[in-house]
C-alpha cells in the first residue's frame, strides 16, 4: 500500500483531507450525535483528517474503528489519543459484518466507511452479497 504504484491510499487521503467539510455537510444527521464505523481500519491514517475536520466543524461522533488485527487496533487507538486528544474512539477487534451488526444495535445513525482494497479480501459473490 506504501508502493507509489498503488494509488487508492494517496487518492482516499486527498479525497478524504480536502472534502471533510463536504462530507460532514451531506449527512442526513450532521445535526446530532453520530457513529463512524472505518472496517478495516488499519492505522487509520486516510481517516484522521477526516476526523478533525468533522469535529472542526463541531460534529458530535464516535469513532469506531474495526480490524481483525488487535494490535492495528491498540496502534491506531494510542496514535488517535495522540492527535486527536478529544476524539471519541471505541474500537472493535474482529469480523467486519459481526462488528457493524453490534455497532448498529443502537438508535445512534451510522456513517460506515469502507476504504480502500477491503473489499478485494472477499470473492466476487461473497461482496456481492454484502
Amino acid at each position: 500500500m506504501n508502493m507509489p504504484e498503488y494509488y487508492l491510499t494517496d487518492a482516499e487521503f486527498e479525497i478524504l483531507s480536502q472534502q471533510a467539510k463536504q462530507i460532514f455537510q451531506a449527512l442526513p444527521f450532521k445535526d446530532q450525535k453520530f457513529q463512524i464505523v472505518e472496517l478495516g481500519a488499519g492505522d487509520g491514517l486516510k481517516t484522521t483528517a477526516m476526523l478533525k475536520g468533522f469535529l472542526k466543524a463541531g460534529a458530535q461522533f464516535t469513532y469506531e474503528p474495526v480490524d481483525i488485527s488487535s494490535e492495528a487496533l491498540r496502534n491506531l487507538e494510542k496514535r488517535m489519543k495522540s492527535e486527536i486528544p478529544d476524539l471519541d474512539i471505541q474500537v472493535g477487534e474482529g469480523d467486519y459484518f459481526e462488528m457493524l451488526e453490534e455497532f448498529s444495535k443502537g438508535d445512534v445513525p451510522m456513517l460506515v466507511l469502507f476504504l480502500g482494497s477491503n473489499i478485494g479480501n472477499y470473492t466476487k459473490s461473497d461482496a456481492m452479497s454484502y
